[in-house]
């Protein structure tokens, strides 16, 4: 028997963040170290104030979080979530954001499956998709790999985002249809400033 036995999976009820721009935890300044992600359970991140809530897709995109030039929060006091994966499940981040009630954000990849996550959204509070500019995403978008993206995704996607009732994300969706290419978050790297 293992010493593990009978305890809980690693990361359960966690969520992954990074707090930026001077958002705090109770009454202290609470912000990440350049580079690093903070690991916090729903109910202490209930006592974090920021000014919006910026869900994440991808991990890689959340650990370089830095490293994108071009993604500006003008200002604002801003925690990054990351959505989960088979680490961290996403069941913990949906039950954090509805109990909370600033805008929400949505940097995803730029593809069929990441507008269905912000569509997935509560939609009343999805203020932004952060995202680089159209011209610089058809740009990268038009390559192979960009197209099979599309391809890939756009027939699990398309009735979920045909139906999609969110300006921002019926905004996106025809353009990403009309380019029937898609972009990664990993490729957004490169986006200029």
């Amino acid at each position: 028997m293992s010493e593990k036995s009978g305890t809980r999976p690693t990361h359960e009820g966690e969520i992954a963040v990074i707090a930026r721009g001077g958002c705090r935890l109770g009454q202290r300044p609470w912000e990440s170290p350049t580079g690093a992600c903070l690991i916090a359970t729903v109910d202490t991140l209930l006592h974090v104030h920021c000014d919006a809530i910026c869900v994440v897709e991808n991990w890689e995109a959340m650990r370089s979080l830095h490293l994108y030039r071009w993604l500006r929060a003008d200002d604002a006091k801003v925690l990054y979530v990351f959505r989960g994966d088979t680490k961290f499940s996403p069941g913990p981040v949906k039950s954090f954001l509805s109990g909370r009630t600033e805008p929400l954000w949505a940097f995803v990849d730029f593809d069929p499956a990441g507008l269905g996550i912000a569509n997935g959204l509560p939609g009343e509070r999805l203020a932004r998709l952060v995202l680089p500019t159209w011209e610089w995403l058809a740009s990268a978008a038009d390559t192979v790999r960009g197209r099979e993206l599309f391809g890939q995704q756009a027939a699990q996607w398309s009735a979920t985002l045909d139906s999609a009732r969110h300006p921002l994300v019926r905004a996106a969706w025809t353009v990403l249809s009309d380019l029937q290419a898609g972009v990664t978050q990993e490729r957004m790297l490169g986006a200029p400033e």
